[in-house]
């Protein structure tokens, strides 16, 4: 197992800075997972660990050795790629036993520790078949016990599972999950793809054009993001920014009136927003709404089965909710809406930092405005 430490590391190819001063401690037996759009600099990262690349600035710790200089076959780090790689002309079983056969390990060793990532893998009955006589998963986890087999001191998997299709992509999940907690190693994971880091990371660094902008368990980077690049990247549909201005503690909008219930420090922010996930936004068809509700007029339905999301228009803001299906409401048609006080967020817009965050208790309470359509 290792620790891989990252100590101000910059990568530039060019003009452009792929990774930009990046600080970073991986546990030893982690799963983490670095989550970023297409040119955030993910690949680069994982590159610089395992050697392919060599840092313009900065050093790679692997248990608190310095591997710059080390060969990338001696830094003993498995690494797999989106594409697999898998030797097309090779069975199963020789494709495990490659990294093997490479040190020179004995036969009667190469087949039981084939044998044994094969069970492990479930992938028993396929030792015997080729990469072209197998599905997507299978292949996958060909590849994943071609990296195992070799038992290194850590693995890095780049993309593994994008080119998967949906049902694969759940499935593979789960194993990763599973095999990673089996084996007990350092698991550094790289995606674009936000459910794949909320389910199976125990950490999450949010990536983007080259800056780490936050490391987090899943929870706290859904529930307390560090500025509104992540409060985006995470959540489906994404968060919600609602403008208001600070008047005498109150948060003003066209819509509504919402009074801060502890004092909050904006660091003189001229323009705040309010920021809330559309699943913490309750929808009323009726007047009957609880206290503090507000109306609003629906814009969009979009059905997604079980749950429907509902695009609101609060006096000229869109907002989107998540609510169960059936929805008793047209478009065009009144509806109120309330909004989980704790699950409140404040932005300031300038920075595009958050201010304050209502999670361990409410940080709003919405009142009555009756000028702007607010019901009781």
């Amino acid at each position: 197992m290792a620790r891989i430490q990252l100590c101000g590391i910059t990568k530039r190819f060019g003009p452009v800075t792929a990774v930009n001063n990046l600080d970073l401690d991986i546990e030893d037996g982690e799963f983490f997972t670095l989550l970023g759009p297409p040119g955030a600099g993910k690949t680069t990262t994982l590159r610089v660990i395992v050697g392919l690349e060599t840092p313009d600035a900065g050093d790679v710790l692997l248990d608190g050795e310095r591997v710059n200089d080390i060969y990338p076959g001696n830094r003993d780090i498995a690494m797999i790629f989106q594409n697999l790689a898998l030797y097309p002309d090779k069975t199963v079983f020789d494709n495990i036993a490659y990294p093997l056969r490479e040190r020179r390990v004995d036969k009667q060793s190469i087949r039981a520790q084939v044998q044994e990532v094969a069970r492990v893998l479930r992938i028993e009955p396929l030792l015997q078949r080729k990469p072209g006589q197998l599905s997507g998963g299978e292949r996958q986890r060909v590849a994943i016990g071609r990296a195992i087999v070799r038992r290194p001191r850590a693995y890095l998997m780049d993309e593994p599972l994008s080119a998967l299709d949906a049902l694969l992509r759940l499935e593979m999940r789960v194993e990763l999950k599973r095999l990673q907690r089996d084996l007990g190693q350092t698991l550094v994971y790289v995606t674009h793809d936000q459910i794949e880091a909320m389910s199976m990371s125990d950490r999450i660094g949010v990536l983007h054009r080259g800056t780490l902008l936050q490391v987090d368990t899943p929870e706290m980077v859904y529930n307390q993001p560090a500025n509104r690049f992540v409060a985006t990247v995470i959540g489906n549909p994404p968060t919600n920014f609602i403008p208001v201005r600070l008047e005498d503690g109150m948060l003003v909008h066209p819509g509504f009136r919402a009074a801060l219930t502890r004092p909050v420090e904006v660091g003189g922010a001229e323009r705040l927003e309010i920021a809330i996930r559309p699943e913490n936004i309750a929808v009323y068809p009726s007047a009957s709404a609880p206290a503090g509700a507000i109306r609003a007029e629906v814009f969009v339905i979009e059905p997604l089965g079980a749950e429907i999301v509902v695009d609101l228009d609060i006096a000229g803001t869109i907002v989107k909710a998540v609510v169960p299906a059936p929805f008793a409401a047209d478009v065009g048609q009144p509806v109120w809406v309330v909004f989980e006080a704790q699950a409140v967020n404040l932005l300031d817009s300038a920075t595009e930092r958050f201010v304050a965050y209502g999670l361990t208790e409410p940080l709003v309470s919405f009142v009555q405005n009756e000028e702007a359509g607010t019901m009781p």
